[in-house]
């Protein structure tokens, strides 16, 4: 027999949907995104996974920062990964990142904590927790971002 009157437990669905739209992309100019499309084809053709919001964004700011936050050495690394036919991003063997200033630092916390406050999801405050389960920590989330992005801090 089933039961119509049940409702799905909709206590840890609360996380709305990420889009490709609500990535920061590091660099706006269009030969980047030429490069990025470049990447991106690459990638279909080779049959690797496309990438999910939260890893596109992971992997755009890893290459930023890669690159030392430079749009033609991001574009250098693109054409790197393509030309030694790899399947991820790697930085430039003989490219030495210049140092991050204050600026620079904190452009990339606030970043890190935008990424962390859009990342989480809040559970309905209406619906208990079901027996035997926690609820989830949004602070877990925060925390562990800041502390990613700590190592920018360099005091």
């Amino acid at each position: 027999m089933i039961n119509r009157d049940h409702e799905p437990n909709t206590y840890y669905m609360q996380k709305p949907k990420k889009t490709i739209n609500d990535v920061l992309w590091p660099f706006t100019s269009e030969n980047f995104r030429v490069a990025w499309e470049e990447w991106l084809v690459y990638r279909r053709q080779r049959h690797l996974p496309n990438y999910v919001p939260a890893g596109l964004q992971r992997t755009l700011d890893g290459l930023a920062r890669d690159a030392g936050g430079s749009e033609a050495v991001a574009i250098q690394i693109i054409t790197q990964s393509i030309e030694k036919n790899w399947q991820g991003l790697f930085p430039l063997k003989n490219f030495k990142k210049p140092e991050l200033n204050d600026q620079q630092r904190e452009e990339y916390q606030r970043r890190y904590e935008q990424t962390a406050s859009n990342h989480h999801f809040k559970p309905d405050p209406k619906t208990p927790p079901p027996a035997g389960k926690q609820r989830y920590d949004n602070r877990k989330i925060k925390d562990a971002v800041l502390a990613h992005a700590s190592i920018w801090k360099q005091d």
